[in-house]
């Protein structure tokens, strides 16, 4: 792994705060993975689509995680962690933007095939950060927050919404601009992150 900040330093959080930083990336990253699957019971009372249809949901999400993990999931490794991940924080902004302003199935789709994306283009450069970032004294501490945080995270997000739900006749309308805010806030720190891998050519030819 290269050394943190070997030639991208300045006026950076230092490699503490931007572990802390990854770490809490990834969790509301994986809540979103599950957050949606509280909701659809609901959804398919507001839209009458068929009992079927979530499991279509899913399908387009695996479709986008694959397809992304299959052509862009090593990207980091080209112009550098910190563009990917921005990416894919944006990414994830726009599919829980989707499901904020959804108002069809269609909507449901698009969004889940933009989370599907966000997640396979976020977890090569989330892994790989999160190792490079990890104390030095702590080596092991990257490998599992990175094991760990996916399961947090997906706890998390059906937990939540699952209260959401008990709670209140529309959860979507709380825990979707929460999302949305959340990732383009992350978006906007982590550009305050060191650069741990320097760019490299070949960006195209990894895909």
């Amino acid at each position: 792994m290269n050394g943190v900040g070997h030639f991208d330093s300045g006026r950076r959080l230092g490699r503490c705060a931007s572990f802390v930083l990854l770490v809490c990336a990834n969790v509301p990253m994986m809540a979103t993975v599950s957050a949606p699957s509280p909701l659809y019971p609901l959804y398919r009372e507001r839209w009458g689509f068929s009992v079927m249809m979530p499991t279509v949901i899913f399908a387009v999400y695996v479709a986008g995680l694959l397809g992304a993990l299959l052509t862009v999931g090593s990207l980091s490794d080209h112009p550098g962690r910190r563009p990917a991940l921005v990416a894919a924080l944006l990414v994830a902004a726009a599919g829980t933007a989707n499901f904020w302003t959804a108002d069809g199935v269609g909507a449901l789709l698009i969004a889940r095939v933009a989370q599907g994306l966000a997640i396979g283009t976020a977890t090569g450069a989330l892994a790989a950060g999160l190792v490079e970032f990890a104390l030095g004294e702590r080596p092991r501490l990257g490998p599992t927050m990175t094991a760990v945080g996916p399961s947090v995270g997906m706890a998390i997000g059906a937990g939540a919404v699952g209260l959401l739900v008990q709670a209140t006749t529309r959860p979507d309308a709380y825990v979707f601009p929460l999302l949305t805010l959340a990732f383009v806030s992350l978006a906007v720190v982590v550009l305050a992150t060191p650069e741990t891998h320097p760019r490299r050519a070949g960006g195209l030819a990894s895909l």
